[in-house]
């Protein structure tokens, strides 16, 4: 499956990729927000789910793998480099506690900082 495109909020003409709508942050000509085309979603959705398996013996890198491949394209972060960043992001938190998420700010830093 090709990757999603996004589009302004306030102009559906011009398409840019994910790493494009991440580095220009709001859409130059009108300062709208980008947003993923809303046809393609359904098709990623399947794609996801086909990536994904078995939802309820899946591991969070495998979950958020198989999310973040619906929004994010090979050609914009190559699958290797996604799979760290995921495992580094995994690294910054310890776990669900009294249903709050809690962080660790120092690996947060490290993640921040690191090459």
């Amino acid at each position: 499956m090709a990757a999603l495109q996004y589009h302004s909020t306030r102009n559906t003409q011009t398409l840019v990729s994910f790493k494009q709508a991440v580095l220009l942050g709001l859409s130059p000509g009108d300062g709208g927000l980008f947003v993923p085309v809303a046809s393609q979603l359904d098709a990623a959705a399947k794609t996801m789910a086909m990536r994904l398996g078995d939802p309820l013996t899946a591991t969070f890198a495998q979950t958020a793998f198989a999310v973040l491949k619906v929004f994010v394209g090979e050609e914009d972060v190559p699958d290797a480099d996604l799979q760290r960043i995921i495992d580094a992001v995994r690294g910054v938190f310890c776990g669900w506690v009294g249903g709050g998420l809690i962080s660790r700010p120092r690996a947060l830093l490290r993640l921040r900082t690191s090459k």
